[in-house]
């Protein structure tokens, strides 16, 4: 009986306002007939009709983005955005009648933990209608913005997902080799200088050899490697051995540009 009243069941997600004049037809296959039933700016889905082989389950996916195709934006999901379900039925004592039969938001659900309202990017509905025509509608797959997220977060690059890092790690390496360059370029001024200085007391001692022993002039290497960073205490060894200071060494004269 009831399987014989049905005319056709519609799906319609709607703003929660008031019907207006904008329509939809629903085909009524199977003599069932259509009808003006629909909201402005709404989705409408005809589910069954009276030709309908039972059982039958249709799925529909709610989703911000088929809000938007439906010049729904995406806040009115905030804003209390419905599902209903319209059934038209005919039967003999009461006539055509139409029920409408509210689903709330599909895309809010109240979590079980605390109660409080999560929002959705989809959902899947079940509507079925079993052997004896009876309607249901269930909700399926709802998947929240955090978990929308997630999966999209999983399925980037890893190089997208690690963006931040990679930065960062190459901000610290960037500043890692500007300090290794700089104290490369530091250490290479300081060899460059002490070769420098190294030339200039050479020459003075070479001066001095040729005065007052020139046998020792093949000596000058070995014995300024001697005295390493003990150069005055050479030059007044000298002078007491003989009688006669080096000359000052000119560190200007060896002196490159770059150190000027």
């Amino acid at each position: 009986e009831a399987r014989e009243s049905l005319q056709f069941a519609l799906a319609v997600a709607h703003s929660p306002g008031a019907p207006d004049a904008a329509s939809a037809k629903a085909s009524g296959s199977g003599g069932g007939g259509g009808g003006d039933l629909t909201w402005a700016r709404s989705e409408v889905v005809e589910l069954f009709a009276r030709d309908t082989p039972l059982p039958c389950v249709v799925s529909k996916t709610y989703d911000l983005k088929a809000l938007k195709k439906h010049g729904l934006p995406g806040r009115t999901l905030t804003e209390g955005r419905r599902l209903s379900l319209i059934t038209a039925e005919e039967q003999p004592a009461l006539g055509k009648f139409v029920r409408l039969q509210p689903l709330g938001n599909p895309l809010v659900r109240a979590r079980e933990r605390d109660g409080e309202k999560e929002r959705g990017v989809t959902v899947d509905v079940e509507f079925s209608l079993d052997a004896s025509g009876l309607l249901d509608v269930r909700f399926h797959k709802f998947l929240s913005a955090k978990e929308d997220e997630a999966i999209k977060d999983e399925s980037r690059p890893w190089l997208v997902r690690n963006a931040g890092r990679v930065l960062m790690l190459l901000v610290v390496l960037g500043a890692f080799g500007a300090w290794v360059f700089s104290a490369w370029g530091e250490y290479q001024a300081e060899a460059l200088r002490e070769a420098n200085k190294h030339r200039a007391r050479k020459a003075a001692l070479e001066e001095f050899y040729r005065g007052v022993n020139p046998e020792k002039l093949g000596d000058i290497d070995r014995a300024l490697e001697e005295h390493r960073g003990r150069e005055t205490k050479l030059w007044a060894k000298l002078d007491k051995k003989y009688g006669r200071r080096p000359p000052r060494p000119d560190y200007l004269k060896y002196s490159t540009n770059r150190e000027l």
